[in-house]
C-alpha cells in the first residue's frame, strides 16, 4: 500500500512537472510567434488596419511532432461597413515563415489546426506591433 502512495505521489509530480513545462513551451511559442509575425507586418507597405480570430495552436509533421502556429486574419484596407479580411499563418520553423492567403488558410482549416488555447491573441499582437514599429523608429 506504502509502494503504491509513494508510485502515485511520483508519477503526479511528474505530471506537474510535464504540464508546468508544456506550459512554458506554449508561453515562449505564443511570444516568439506574436514578435515575427509583428516583425512581418511592420515590414509590409499596405499596413493591417486590423485583426481578428488570432489563436495559437499547432500541427503535426510526419514525425507526429508539434509545428506551432499563429493563425488569424487582417485587414488592410478599411471599406466602411464591410473590411476585406485575408488569412493569415505565422510558424515556428527554424526560424519563423508568414503565409497570408489561401495558403495560410489550408495552414488554418478545422481539422488541420488544433488550437493550444481559447485566447484570442488580438490585443497582444496589436501591441507587439506598437512596440516593434517604435523600436525601429
Amino acid at each position: 500500500m506504502r509502494t503504491l502512495n509513494f508510485v502515485g505521489a511520483i508519477v503526479g509530480l511528474l505530471l506537474s512537472v510535464s504540464v508546468a513545462a508544456h506550459a512554458s513551451t506554449v508561453d515562449e511559442t505564443t511570444g516568439f510567434l506574436l514578435k515575427s509575425a509583428a516583425a512581418d507586418f511592420v515590414k509590409q507597405r499596405a499596413k493591417p488596419t486590423g485583426f481578428r480570430n488570432i489563436r495559437l495552436g499547432y500541427l503535426r509533421d510526419n514525425e507526429g511532432e508539434p509545428v506551432y502556429l499563429l493563425c488569424g486574419e487582417f485587414s488592410s484596407v478599411e471599406t466602411p461597413g464591410n473590411p476585406d479580411w485575408t488569412q493569415f499563418a505565422t510558424l515556428k520553423t527554424e526560424r519563423y515563415e508568414q503565409w497570408i492567403g489561401g495558403s495560410a488558410e489550408a495552414l488554418c482549416a478545422k481539422g488541420q489546426f488544433s488550437p493550444t488555447q481559447p485566447a484570442d491573441l488580438v490585443k497582444r499582437l496589436h501591441k507587439e506591433i506598437g512596440e516593434t514599429a517604435e523600436r525601429q523608429k
